[in-house]
């Protein structure tokens, strides 16, 4: 979740196959069923996601997660059709790069923790900057697995791609079938202004191409895979939009 806007990610792990390490801090892990929104809640589940071998036998509990007021941090998850979900999202200048940027990816993170999630870009956040954080545990006591990246871009993909369900903080209550690349090459900066470039797979892949559909103003379910899946959805998404009408932002139309 990042606006540095939020994207928090649901997983939902079923016969996932070990993988090898990438060059980031996590390990990677191929064909994990998840969604992009809310850990899961099996306690069995949570604790073979921190492996690197994933087997799950029944379908994990989700459950949404609204924080509301985080300690430590103003930062709230913006709701569909908020405005400035779709807003676009400026390129973090070299000046930038301040003790102001440390704090809006820390506050990030609690917000992300605080709504179980494994990932958030700024705009979900009302921060219209190209900045995301993720941790693939979710968890803040994996700490050493968090990632903040600045300015990301993608430099290379897999022809293959996989459909996998997600979901996302910024639309509750519902989820649906997406195609992403298996794999993606990423060049980033750090909030140190240090560049870098690293490749990942499977989960941590999806995790990614999310967050990074958000700073590119594209919401999960402008990609669903298929009619059935918006068929699904249309009734919830109506419910999002009324909702958003009787308390709009600064009193600005929708953006759908």
């Amino acid at each position: 979740m990042l606006n540095f806007a939020l994207c928090s990610t649901r997983v939902l792990a079923r016969n996932a196959r070990q993988s090898r390490k990438a060059s980031c801090p996590a390990t990677q892990v191929r064909n994990e069923r998840h969604f992009l929104g809310n850990a899961v809640s099996s306690r069995r589940a949570r604790a073979l996601a921190r492996s690197a071998t994933m087997v799950v036998d029944e379908p994990a509990v989700e459950t949404e997660v609204d924080p509301g007021k985080v300690k430590g941090t103003d930062l709230r998850v913006l709701r569909y059709p908020h405005p400035l979900l779709r807003a676009p999202n400026a390129i973090v200048e070299v000046e930038e790069f301040t003790d102001e940027l440390k704090r809006i990816a820390k506050e990030m993170l609690l917000v992300m923790y605080a709504s179980r999630g494994v990932g958030l870009a700024a705009p979900q956040v009302g921060v219209n900057k190209r900045l995301m954080v993720f941790n693939p545990d979710g968890e803040s006591k994996a700490f050493l697995k968090e990632v903040v990246m600045v300015n990301p871009s993608i430099v290379g993909k897999s022809k293959k791609t996989t459909v996998e369900p997600e979901g996302c903080l910024s639309f509750p209550g519902m989820n649906g079938n997406v195609r992403r690349h298996e794999w993606v090459k990423v060049e980033a900066t750090r909030l140190n202004g240090k560049k870098f470039k690293v490749r990942y797979e499977g989960w941590i892949a999806r995790i990614f191409q999310h967050e990074y559909d958000h700073l590119q103003g594209t919401l999960y379910p402008d990609k669903l895979e298929s009619a059935e899946d918006e068929e699904k959805v249309k009734d919830r998404l109506a419910e999002l939009v009324e909702d958003y009408r009787q308390n709009p932002y600064e009193g600005m139309e929708p953006a759908l």
